[in-house]
């Protein structure tokens, strides 16, 4: 989620969303990462559902992570 690398090497706009399916293709394109089940996005301690839509100004940048994983069963 580098503001400048990111986003397949262009970067992020400013005010540009971020999509969940995008983090689930990072999330699923990690080596030895087979699916991921379960995806949540927040923005400012929020959860945003589909798409996080930074301010006009903003850019979209790696923040807080929380992962749990799950080998061999539900979560």
């Amino acid at each position: 989620l580098h503001p400048l690398t990111g986003n397949g090497g262009q970067g992020w706009a400013f005010g540009e969303p971020l999509h969940l399916s995008a983090i689930a293709r990072l999330v699923e394109g990690t080596p030895g990462v087979d699916h991921a089940t379960w995806l949540r996005m927040t923005l400012d301690g929020a959860h945003v559902g589909d798409a996080a839509r930074p301010g006009p100004n903003a850019l979209v940048s790696s923040g807080d992570h929380q992962l749990t994983l799950t080998i061999g069963g539900d979560r």
